[in-house]
This record gives C-alpha cells, structure tokens and sequence, in this order.
C-alpha cells in the first residue's frame, strides 16, 4: 500500500511538472509571436478556455491535438513539449539556451534540487497541502466510486 502511495504520488509530480512545463512554452512562444489567446484558440482549433487551462498549467491538450497546438504556434511538436535537442555549449561550457530554457531552468532549478536531495518527500507532501487547500484531490487519493 505505502510503495503504491509512493508511485502514485512520483507520477502526479511528473504530471504535474510536465503540465507545468507545457504551461510555460505555450504562454512564452504565443506572447512571443504576438498572438492573443483568441488568435491562438481559433488557429489551433481550441476554446479560448482550454488555452488559458493549458497556459495556467490545468491539464495537457487532448492526445492527439498537440499537433494542432504546435502548428497554430509555428513550432515543432518536440519545441511544444519542450524535448531536448543536441546542446551547443559557449567557451566556458555552459549550455546556449534561449530564453524559454533560462526561464524553465531557473523556475525549475529548486524543484529539481529537491527531487535529487532528501526533500523529495516534504515537496511532494507540501504540495499535496497546497492542493488540498485549493480542494484539488489527488487521483491516488480519491475513494472508488467518488465524484471529487
């Protein structure tokens, strides 16, 4: 029971970090191209809700309607999930990055240490709380046969 807890609360994260992901190379590429949140649901073929649920890192487009995501923003599927590609490196052997990676490194850098280090668990339970707060209950946490 604890080792199905444990997984179930290591998948939410993931979950949760990958929406959060999303979130940000959505908003930073739409405002980068000047497009409105009207402009890009009517390319896309989304409800101006949806975006605004997709920027505010609510849930990750439908399987399938990532593509139609991509190409309303002009980018490639790989950029939209932000993939990784082959890094170049300056003189110094720092990573060239653009400014949606500084962004997502500098907002996930604290995330990341506290996976690696012994605080994996307090953040993970921190943000259950934070959730909880909210009224948010987690899949794993939710009773068979509840709405919530």
């Amino acid at each position: 029971m604890a080792q199905q807890k444990k997984e179930g609360r290591e998948a939410w994260l993931k979950s949760y970090i990958r929406k959060q992901r999303l979130a940000l190379h959505v908003s930073t590429i739409r405002r980068s191209r000047g497009m409105t949140v009207s402009e890009l649901a009517e390319a896309s073929g989304y409800e101006p809700s949806m975006i605004r649920k997709i920027e505010n890192g609510n849930i990750l487009p439908a399987k399938g309607k990532d593509r139609a995501l991509a190409d309303a923003l002009d980018i490639s599927l790989d950029q939209l999930w932000g993939r990784r590609r082959k890094w170049e490196f300056w003189d110094d052997g720092n990573p060239k990055l653009n400014e949606s990676e500084k962004t997502a490194l500098f907002l996930y850098a604290p995330i990341i240490k506290a996976l690696t280090a012994e605080g994996r668990s307090q953040l993970i339970d921190h943000a259950l709380t934070l959730l909880r707060a909210q009224g948010t209950v987690p899949e794993w946490e939710k009773k068979p046969g509840s709405e919530d």
